[in-house]
């Protein structure tokens, strides 16, 4: 075990001997300091308690500390011996955290890490600014990670005769090509693809698929326990005029325009024999140019279509003949007015062409 020597030093304008032995201690009972031989400078003494008690013959560096009249000081620069002058001391009222006592040479390097601690942002509710980055986590990733532009704008191309039952990883897909998927929606079309997941369980799963044609078709499907459930139309888009009459799309919806453009009149051309195609409207009006015409069975008429003919005669006009699908109450076939409108109320039975007729005459 070492053995420590000690000595004591009343001068308070000297705080300590020049040199001490490597560990030797040195007590100076004026100025209250204690020093410590330092094996590293040749036994320099190293100060152990830094404050000290003014002295007017004590000699001050920079940064020494000294009680005056029960203040704390801190010296601006070297002090000579001499009376007490407050200038050239800072009163130390509080642990002196803020301030950054330093040497000339050690400024530069403080100032380089004030400057760069200035450009780092807080742990708590950062606020960032020009274009942070950070990873991208995987897309079935539910931690609280940051979600990156890629993460959230995700998109991978899927190939043509790629089976969409196999598309399991979450995210967002694009079937623009020109062949088929299997298991599309509609077994043809071009498609964006969202799928989403129950954790990263692949047995439980939703997709959502949207057409890239105009009409923007909306569908979803379910993946439970392993198995794909059938896909259902949330949003097909808007039926045409065309679909509606042919009842061709029977999930898209029907908006004003589609049920008005249905209604439209649908001129039926003049002949001795005319055969309405109710597949072409649902409201028609035929102008008689002759006596004796023939009105023949309605062909494409669909289980429960109504609808209006209007009739129009001229002087001597006439219709003589009905076909046989035309039924009229009590069996009697209805006479034309002569230079008049009539108007046939028709109704098409279950079996699409058999035709429940009211007619009225002379419409004035």
């Amino acid at each position: 075990m070492s053995s420590y020597k000690h000595r004591r030093t009343t001068n308070p304008a000297t705080a300590f001997p020049s040199s001490l032995a490597d560990g030797e201690i040195a007590v100076n009972t004026a100025n209250r300091q204690l020093a410590v031989g330092d094996p590293l400078a040749s036994g320099a003494p190293l100060p152990l308690i830094a404050v000290r008690v003014f002295s007017t013959a004590g000699q001050y560096a920079i940064g020494d500390y000294v009680v005056q009249a029960g203040q704390l000081y801190r010296a601006k620069a070297a002090v000579s011996p001499g009376a007490f002058n407050a200038a050239n001391w800072d009163a130390v009222t509080a642990p002196d955290v803020t301030k950054a006592y330093v040497d000339a040479g050690d400024a530069a390097v403080t100032t380089a890490f004030q400057n760069a601690d200035a450009l780092k942002a807080p742990l708590a509710s950062p606020a960032f600014s020009g274009t942070p980055t950070a990873p991208t986590p995987p897309l079935a990733d539910l931690t609280t990670k940051l979600a990156t532009a890629a993460y959230v704008n995700y998109n991978n191309i899927i190939a043509n005769n790629v089976d969409l039952n196999t598309i399991v990883t979450p995210g967002l897909y694009a079937c623009s090509g020109t062949g088929n998927n299997p298991n599309e929606p509609t077994g043809a079309g071009q498609w964006y693809l969202i799928v989403w997941g129950y954790g990263t369980d692949p047995n439980h799963l939703v997709q959502l698929a949207i057409s890239l044609l105009p009409d923007a078709s909306v569908y979803t499907r379910t993946k439970v326990a392993g198995t794909w459930r059938p896909w259902v139309a949330i949003g097909v888009g808007a039926a045409t005029v065309a679909e509606y009459l042919a009842n061709s799309a029977p999930t898209k919806t029907v908006t004003p325009g589609a049920a008005w453009g249905a209604a439209a009149l649908v001129m039926l051309a003049d002949a001795a024999t005319v055969t309405p195609d109710l597949s072409l409207g649902i409201n028609f009006q035929w102008t008689i140019a002759a006596a004796g015409r023939t009105i023949a069975n309605p062909i494409n008429g669909k289980p429960g279509q109504t609808g209006i003919i209007y009739l129009i005669f001229g002087a001597g006009t006439s219709i003589t003949t009905w076909g046989s699908n035309f039924k009229f109450p009590g069996g009697v076939k209805p006479t034309s007015t002569s230079n008049g409108i009539d108007m046939l109320s028709y109704a098409v039975g279950g079996s699409g062409t058999t035709v429940w007729c009211s007619y009225q005459s002379d419409l004035k």
